[in-house]
């Protein structure tokens, strides 16, 4: 198998068009600007904006690197089983509170931006997840 930009597929057929791509300023639609958590598993508030290159997230055990994770995964939309972790959402907000709050915010600019003159240069899903066992999702444009 060798290596020319994309994946090859097997059997002779063409590789896979799929490919991120960069304006002049490297900006890639989808990049994540900002986690934010608020009583979501150990983290009572956490507000992350993760550099546009590549992060690192280190700690030691029990820190709540792993929460960060969890938190990004339940954040864009995942069904809490999905995360290996819990099965139910409502077992993700810390102990002696109602509810928490997840806010993950994607870059929408460039080529591949969705719907950019009512979002703006940025979306955030906010899912707030009840004790009761009910949540809330909310798209936010930048404004918001």
């Amino acid at each position: 198998m060798g290596h020319n930009g994309g994946l090859e597929g097997g059997g002779g057929e063409e590789p896979s068009n799929k490919v991120a791509r960069l304006s002049l300023d490297n900006t890639v639609s989808g990049t994540i600007l900002r986690i934010r958590l608020e009583h979501f598993m150990c983290h009572e508030e956490l507000d992350w904006l993760p550099n546009k290159n590549i992060n690192f997230v280190t700690g030691d055990n029990g820190s709540g690197k792993s929460s960060i994770l969890q938190g990004l995964v339940i954040g864009l939309l995942a069904d809490s089983r999905h995360t290996k972790r819990y099965s139910k959402l409502q077992d993700f907000i810390q102990k002696d509170y109602q509810r928490a709050l997840v806010q993950v915010t994607l870059r929408n600019e460039g080529e591949d931006a969705y719907m950019p003159d009512v979002y703006g240069k940025s979306i955030t899903l906010q899912r707030t997840i009840n004790k009761n066992g009910s949540n809330q999702v909310i798209i936010l444009n930048e404004k918001m």
